[in-house]
């Protein structure tokens, strides 16, 4: 939590606060940082030592953009979206989840290594070839 609270710049815990208290999905900060990383490199498949896979595809499909999210075998469905810099809002299928942050880890060249998501813990890109 504390790593994603330093890298999002307006303060991750007070976001999730502000979801608790409201139970609304806030909106983006307007003066929002663009990310370091192209699309196409968010896109692709994650794995993480406790959720197992989730897979990033382009489009979401609401039409509005953004990316689809596939998580674990039962293939548990949300919405990912730019937020600030490398940081993405998910938003899960299921009203009952709240939504969550995912902090990319952008190296060299805009090359995408992986993500941490709150109360998720640590994603890992998987590259094949």
């Amino acid at each position: 939590m504390e790593r994603v609270a330093l890298t999002c710049r307006h303060g991750y815990s007070t976001v999730r606060r502000q979801w608790y208290s409201l139970g609304d999905i806030p909106e983006p900060p307007e003066s929002g940082a663009p990310a370091s990383a192209p699309s196409e490199e968010i896109v692709g498949t994650y794995e993480s030592r406790l959720y197992g896979t989730l897979v990033i595809t382009s489009g979401a499909e609401d039409g509005d953009g953004g990316f689809t999210l596939s998580l674990g075998r039962v293939t548990y469905p949300g919405i990912l979206r730019h937020w600030d810099g490398d940081t993405y809002q998910a938003v899960w299928n299921d009203p009952d989840d709240l939504p969550d942050l995912f902090v990319f880890t952008v190296e060299g060249r805009g090359r995408v290594s992986g993500f941490q998501g709150e109360g998720m813990g640590e994603f890992k890109k998987v590259y094949t070839g």
